[in-house]
Protein backbone atom coordinates (compact mmCIF):
# COMPACT_ATOMS: atom_id res chain seq x y z
CA UNK A 1 0.00 0.00 0.00
CA UNK A 2 1.34 3.43 -0.90
CA UNK A 3 0.32 6.67 0.76
CA UNK A 4 -0.36 9.70 -1.43
CA UNK A 5 0.06 13.28 -0.33
CA UNK A 6 -2.84 15.07 1.30
CA UNK A 7 -4.90 16.68 -1.46
CA UNK A 8 -6.43 19.94 -0.36
CA UNK A 9 -9.79 20.72 -1.89
CA UNK A 10 -8.32 23.83 -3.50
CA UNK A 11 -5.32 21.97 -4.92
CA UNK A 12 -7.08 18.84 -6.17
CA UNK A 13 -7.19 17.94 -9.84
CA UNK A 14 -10.89 18.81 -9.75
CA UNK A 15 -9.96 22.45 -9.24
CA UNK A 16 -7.37 22.31 -12.01
CA UNK A 17 -10.04 21.12 -14.43
CA UNK A 18 -12.73 23.70 -13.73
CA UNK A 19 -10.98 26.62 -12.04
CA UNK A 20 -13.79 26.73 -9.45
CA UNK A 21 -16.11 28.79 -11.67
CA UNK A 22 -18.89 26.32 -12.44
CA UNK A 23 -18.69 24.72 -9.02
CA UNK A 24 -19.05 28.11 -7.39
CA UNK A 25 -22.09 28.78 -9.54
CA UNK A 26 -23.63 25.56 -8.20
CA UNK A 27 -22.70 26.56 -4.65
CA UNK A 28 -24.97 29.56 -5.07
CA UNK A 29 -27.90 27.85 -6.78
CA UNK A 30 -28.00 24.18 -5.74
CA UNK A 31 -29.61 23.58 -2.37
CA UNK A 32 -31.10 20.08 -2.61
CA UNK A 33 -30.40 16.71 -4.26
CA UNK A 34 -33.24 17.47 -6.69
CA UNK A 35 -31.59 20.78 -7.63
CA UNK A 36 -28.34 18.94 -8.33
CA UNK A 37 -30.08 16.32 -10.48
CA UNK A 38 -31.74 19.11 -12.45
CA UNK A 39 -28.42 20.79 -13.18
CA UNK A 40 -26.89 17.45 -14.20
CA UNK A 41 -29.52 16.54 -16.76
CA UNK A 42 -29.23 19.97 -18.39
CA UNK A 43 -25.50 19.54 -19.08
CA UNK A 44 -24.40 19.36 -22.74
CA UNK A 45 -20.69 19.95 -22.29
CA UNK A 46 -19.38 16.91 -24.20
CA UNK A 47 -20.20 14.29 -26.83
CA UNK A 48 -21.61 11.66 -24.46
CA UNK A 49 -25.18 12.24 -25.58
CA UNK A 50 -27.13 10.19 -23.02
CA UNK A 51 -28.67 11.99 -20.03
CA UNK A 52 -26.46 12.30 -16.96
CA UNK A 53 -27.17 9.87 -14.14
CA UNK A 54 -27.72 11.51 -10.73
CA UNK A 55 -25.96 10.03 -7.68
CA UNK A 56 -27.56 7.53 -5.35
CA UNK A 57 -28.26 9.48 -2.16
CA UNK A 58 -29.48 7.35 0.76
CA UNK A 59 -31.60 8.93 3.45
CA UNK A 60 -29.54 7.14 6.13
CA UNK A 61 -26.08 7.85 4.73
CA UNK A 62 -23.21 6.14 6.57
CA UNK A 63 -20.59 8.68 5.49
CA UNK A 64 -19.04 6.44 2.80
CA UNK A 65 -18.77 7.98 -0.69
CA UNK A 66 -18.07 5.63 -3.62
CA UNK A 67 -16.85 7.25 -6.83
CA UNK A 68 -16.76 4.99 -9.88
CA UNK A 69 -15.69 5.83 -13.41
CA UNK A 70 -18.87 6.24 -15.44
CA UNK A 71 -22.39 4.78 -15.54
CA UNK A 72 -22.73 1.39 -17.18
CA UNK A 73 -25.40 0.60 -19.76
CA UNK A 74 -27.42 -1.06 -16.99
CA UNK A 75 -27.12 2.07 -14.84
CA UNK A 76 -28.40 4.18 -17.71
CA UNK A 77 -31.32 1.83 -18.49
CA UNK A 78 -32.41 1.08 -14.94
CA UNK A 79 -30.89 3.82 -12.80
CA UNK A 80 -28.76 3.02 -9.78
CA UNK A 81 -30.76 -0.12 -8.94
CA UNK A 82 -28.76 -1.63 -6.09
CA UNK A 83 -30.69 -4.89 -6.29
CA UNK A 84 -29.71 -5.99 -9.76
CA UNK A 85 -27.10 -8.59 -10.69
CA UNK A 86 -23.63 -7.93 -12.08
CA UNK A 87 -20.59 -6.01 -10.78
CA UNK A 88 -22.77 -4.00 -8.41
CA UNK A 89 -23.74 -7.17 -6.57
CA UNK A 90 -20.09 -8.16 -6.27
CA UNK A 91 -19.35 -4.71 -4.86
CA UNK A 92 -22.25 -5.14 -2.45
CA UNK A 93 -20.73 -8.41 -1.24
CA UNK A 94 -17.22 -7.01 -0.88
CA UNK A 95 -18.45 -3.99 1.05
CA UNK A 96 -20.59 -6.23 3.25
CA UNK A 97 -17.53 -8.37 3.94
CA UNK A 98 -15.85 -5.20 5.22
CA UNK A 99 -18.85 -4.31 7.38
CA UNK A 100 -20.32 -1.65 5.06
CA UNK A 101 -23.91 -1.63 3.73
CA UNK A 102 -23.95 -0.39 0.13
CA UNK A 103 -27.56 0.76 0.58
CA UNK A 104 -26.27 3.41 2.99
CA UNK A 105 -23.39 4.60 0.77
CA UNK A 106 -23.45 7.67 -1.45
CA UNK A 107 -22.76 6.42 -5.00
CA UNK A 108 -21.59 8.72 -7.75
CA UNK A 109 -19.24 8.72 -10.75
CA UNK A 110 -16.43 10.84 -12.16
CA UNK A 111 -18.14 10.91 -15.58
CA UNK A 112 -21.89 11.34 -15.33
CA UNK A 113 -23.16 10.04 -18.71
CA UNK A 114 -23.12 6.55 -20.25
CA UNK A 115 -21.25 5.83 -23.47
CA UNK A 116 -19.95 2.66 -25.07
CA UNK A 117 -16.63 4.50 -25.36
CA UNK A 118 -14.07 4.71 -22.60
CA UNK A 119 -14.14 8.07 -20.76
CA UNK A 120 -11.52 10.46 -22.13
CA UNK A 121 -9.84 13.45 -20.52
CA UNK A 122 -12.33 15.92 -21.99
CA UNK A 123 -15.23 13.90 -20.56
CA UNK A 124 -13.62 13.94 -17.11
CA UNK A 125 -12.99 17.67 -17.48
CA UNK A 126 -16.60 18.35 -18.51
CA UNK A 127 -17.93 16.50 -15.47
CA UNK A 128 -15.34 17.71 -12.96
CA UNK A 129 -17.41 20.67 -11.67
CA UNK A 130 -20.15 18.24 -10.64
CA UNK A 131 -17.81 15.87 -8.82
CA UNK A 132 -16.01 18.85 -7.29
CA UNK A 133 -19.34 20.17 -6.03
CA UNK A 134 -20.23 16.79 -4.53
CA UNK A 135 -16.90 16.40 -2.75
CA UNK A 136 -17.01 19.94 -1.36
CA UNK A 137 -20.56 19.46 -0.12
CA UNK A 138 -19.94 16.02 1.37
CA UNK A 139 -16.44 16.40 2.82
CA UNK A 140 -17.55 18.03 6.07
CA UNK A 141 -19.69 14.98 6.90
CA UNK A 142 -17.94 12.18 4.98
CA UNK A 143 -16.26 9.30 6.74
CA UNK A 144 -14.21 8.33 3.67
CA UNK A 145 -14.10 8.19 -0.13
CA UNK A 146 -13.57 5.07 -2.26
CA UNK A 147 -12.16 5.92 -5.69
CA UNK A 148 -12.81 3.03 -8.09
CA UNK A 149 -11.18 2.77 -11.50
CA UNK A 150 -8.92 4.88 -13.67
CA UNK A 151 -11.39 7.59 -14.67
CA UNK A 152 -12.09 8.37 -11.02
CA UNK A 153 -8.38 8.26 -10.26
CA UNK A 154 -7.64 10.77 -13.03
CA UNK A 155 -10.51 13.01 -11.94
CA UNK A 156 -9.12 13.36 -8.42
CA UNK A 157 -5.36 12.89 -8.76
CA UNK A 158 -4.72 14.49 -12.15
CA UNK A 159 -5.51 14.30 -15.87
CA UNK A 160 -2.10 12.89 -16.78
CA UNK A 161 -2.28 9.97 -14.36
CA UNK A 162 -2.58 6.58 -16.02
CA UNK A 163 -2.19 2.98 -14.97
CA UNK A 164 -4.61 2.08 -12.20
CA UNK A 165 -2.43 -0.92 -11.31
CA UNK A 166 0.27 1.44 -10.06
CA UNK A 167 -2.15 3.14 -7.66
CA UNK A 168 -4.31 0.18 -6.64
CA UNK A 169 -4.84 0.13 -2.84
CA UNK A 170 -3.11 3.50 -2.44
CA UNK A 171 -4.50 5.87 0.14
CA UNK A 172 -4.55 9.59 0.61
CA UNK A 173 -6.56 12.45 2.03
CA UNK A 174 -8.73 14.97 0.24
CA UNK A 175 -9.89 17.91 2.28
CA UNK A 176 -8.86 16.01 5.40
CA UNK A 177 -11.01 12.97 4.53
CA UNK A 178 -9.28 9.64 3.80
CA UNK A 179 -9.66 7.99 0.42
CA UNK A 180 -8.77 4.58 -1.01
CA UNK A 181 -8.04 3.81 -4.67
CA UNK A 182 -9.17 0.43 -6.00
CA UNK A 183 -9.85 -1.29 -9.28
CA UNK A 184 -13.29 -0.78 -10.81
CA UNK A 185 -15.99 -3.24 -9.71
CA UNK A 186 -16.25 -4.48 -13.31
CA UNK A 187 -12.58 -5.52 -13.21
CA UNK A 188 -13.14 -7.26 -9.87
CA UNK A 189 -16.03 -9.22 -11.38
CA UNK A 190 -13.71 -10.56 -14.09
CA UNK A 191 -10.72 -11.40 -11.90
CA UNK A 192 -11.03 -13.31 -8.62
CA UNK A 193 -7.54 -12.34 -7.50
CA UNK A 194 -8.28 -8.63 -7.95
CA UNK A 195 -11.59 -9.07 -6.13
CA UNK A 196 -9.81 -10.75 -3.21
CA UNK A 197 -7.22 -7.94 -3.02
CA UNK A 198 -9.96 -5.33 -3.11
CA UNK A 199 -11.89 -7.03 -0.33
CA UNK A 200 -8.79 -7.07 1.88
CA UNK A 201 -8.15 -3.41 1.05
CA UNK A 202 -11.73 -2.58 2.03
CA UNK A 203 -11.39 -4.39 5.35
CA UNK A 204 -8.17 -2.58 6.26
CA UNK A 205 -9.37 0.80 5.04
CA UNK A 206 -12.78 0.84 6.72
CA UNK A 207 -11.28 -0.51 9.94
CA UNK A 208 -8.78 2.36 9.96
CA UNK A 209 -11.48 4.90 9.03
CA UNK A 210 -13.58 4.04 12.11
Amino acid sequence: MSVLRDIGLVDSALSVYDGHRRRQEMDRTVKTARDFSGVLVQCHECDRSTPALPPYTPSNWNGVVIVDGAPSSEDWLYGRDLGRDGPLQLLRGMLSGAGVDINRCYLTSAVKCFSVKRPMSHHIAACSPFLSFEIHRLSSRARCFVVMGEASLRAIIGPDVSGINRYERSRGMIGGVPFLITQHAGVCSQNEEVAARTLEAFKEFFNDAD
